[in-house]
């Protein structure tokens, strides 16, 4: 199993770096990734029945884990839109795990959620390789000017939105 997936994971990173575009990504995926899939799941559906696994084992709650989990992640064999793991994501909020325990007692029961979005944001920025004090700065300039803006307003002062009106050099990181 676990060389089927570094297989599937092989192909994503010669995608990655020929910096394949979604429709590729899509056919290499359909054509390659796809048939392991399938082996996968058959392979998975498998052992669950053979009765010399149990449930309540480590291998056998893995294996109804990983069972459960097929059908969500069809959509990234089927798409090339959708990134094939968060290892993104799981980087970009590494900073903010390891400070949690710092943090934990800060603020009322909403400051989670709070520095959830704000964190969002900031990476939502960083991705596009802008720089994140830059639009924070925009963003309470337009807020000191209109502190309830509508919701077509919210919509204005989302990263994609600051970004798009940026000129190539500017709010780029230095």
């Amino acid at each position: 199993m676990l060389i089927q997936i570094g297989k599937i994971y092989q192909l994503e990173a010669q995608l990655r770096q020929r910096r394949a575009a979604p429709e590729l990504r899509k056919r290499a995926r359909r054509r390659w990734s796809l048939r392991i899939y399938h082996h996968l799941t058959r392979l998975t559906k498998h052992l669950i029945l053979r009765h010399r696994i149990t449930p309540k084992s480590p291998f056998g709650k893995a294996l109804h884990y990983a069972h459960d989990q097929w059908p969500q992640l069809k959509a990234c064999f089927e798409h090339g839109q959708i990134d094939f793991d968060n290892n993104s994501v799981e980087n970009a909020i590494r900073p903010t795990k390891l400070g949690h325990k710092n943090w934990m007692f800060v603020g009322s029961k909403d400051t989670g959620w709070r520095s959830a979005v704000i964190y969002t944001l900031v990476e939502q920025v960083r991705a596009h390789g802008a720089d994140p004090y830059r639009y924070l700065e925009w963003v309470l300039e337009k807020l000191m000017r209109h502190p309830n803006p509508s919701a077509e307003q919210s919509d204005s002062l989302l990263p994609a939105a600051w970004i798009s009106h940026q000129p190539t050099a500017v709010g780029k990181i230095a």
